[in-house]
């Protein structure tokens, strides 16, 4: 049972770790001028760590030469950048009360803030900032916005599943530890009776040729 959550968990860790990759992609995109915002690059880097991550703990399952220290180490690194990612772009994100209100107070959050805005430069002495179509008056920032605090969710998402994998790893481990073979899971008190099987085979083979010989 242990098995199967690990793998069930990674799997989902690795889909997260796209969807924040993904996500993260998708706001750097939108940054006309200036700098991509190091949060913005930040959860795009955790994302991107994740799914490396994810994909050498499945690897881990299927070949035992990889140390289950070094699997467990990379799974608590990758839960503190995913809760660190989490944690900073909240605060990025503080100060905008709602992503589909069209408000004046809304629409200046979301205009004056970084992630959203795509970048500002002064022209003619005035700030002008990449959040829309200058011609059509579309805005950009609700959609913008919304994959903010969807990318949000999944880092806190991608924190919780690295813990519960470190756990279901570390108590796997702590029954003896597992070797994977050609597909099966084979646990070491398995190993500990297929040893005293044969051991006890190869008596009875032994008395079996005794008698023979007599």
């Amino acid at each position: 049972m242990l098995g199967i959550g690990a793998v069930v968990v990674r799997v989902l860790l690795f889909i997260f770790g796209a969807v924040v990759l993904g996500l993260s992609i998708g706001l750097a995109k939108h940054q006309v001028v200036e700098s991509v915002p190091p949060v913005t690059s930040f959860s795009g880097f955790v994302g991107a760590f994740g799914l490396i991550v994810t994909a050498l703990g499945l690897l881990s399952l299927r070949f035992e030469k990889i140390p289950i220290k070094v699997v467990i180490a990379a799974d608590a690194l990758s839960a503190v950048f995913y809760i660190a990612a989490g944690i900073a772009l909240s605060l990025a994100l503080k100060s905008v009360s709602s992503c589909s209100a069209d408000d004046p107070l809304s629409f200046t959050q979301r205009f004056e803030n970084r992630v959203l805005n795509g970048g500002c430069e002064e022209i003619d002495g005035r700030p002008w900032c990449y959040s829309g179509d200058g011609d059509s008056g579309e805005d950009f920032t609700p959609g913008r916005c919304k994959r903010a605090r969807a990318d949000n969710v999944f880092e806190y998402f991608g924190f919780i599943l690295a813990i519960a994998v470190i756990v279901i790893t570390y108590l796997a481990h702590r029954r003896g530890g597992t070797t994977s073979t050609r597909g099966l899971t084979v646990t070491a008190r398995d190993r500990r009776r297929y040893l005293i099987f044969s051991l006890n085979q190869i008596r009875t083979e032994d008395l079996h040729a005794e008698f023979a010989g007599g």
